[in-house]
């Protein structure tokens, strides 16, 4: 599982960094030269209720306001169509940090996005949609 690039969107006067994790989906029978590899795009994405509890994870890496970041996102979203958006809980979350001892920063919500949605994968859940329940 690798992580995909880092994408800054700097729109003055705050730089939100998000990052959008990449995985290669496992392939099924022949691979052809001409076809390119799947891969598996997850984006972390907040709601307006838990924006302030990620902030306090990460506070010099997220925007002061819900709706900057939402703005951010949803651009870095449009660049990357094929991205799920994965809604991943704080709580959730900086206990996953605490338990694989890495910092509560953009790098990890990438991490942890794309291990929330090969789990959702896994169960079925949300079928033919995105793991935040839009398609």
């Amino acid at each position: 599982m690798g992580l995909g690039r880092s994408v800054q969107n700097a729109s003055p006067p705050t730089t939100a960094r998000i990052l959008i994790a990449t995985e290669r989906a496992p392939m099924v029978g022949r691979l052809h030269a001409n076809r390119p590899i799947p891969q598996r795009r997850a984006m972390a994405w907040f709601t307006r209720k838990n924006y302030a509890r990620h902030r306090a994870l990460d506070p010099a890496g997220l925007p002061p306001t819900y709706d900057e970041w939402l703005t951010h996102a949803e651009f870095e979203l449009a660049r990357m169509p094929t991205a799920t958006r994965v809604v991943i809980d704080p709580v959730r979350f900086a206990a996953w940090c605490r338990t694989t001892s890495r910092p509560a920063d953009a790098s990890a919500r990438a991490a942890f996005a794309l291990i929330v949605a090969a789990a959702t994968r896994r169960r079925g859940w949300w079928p033919n949609r995105g793991v935040d329940g839009q398609g």
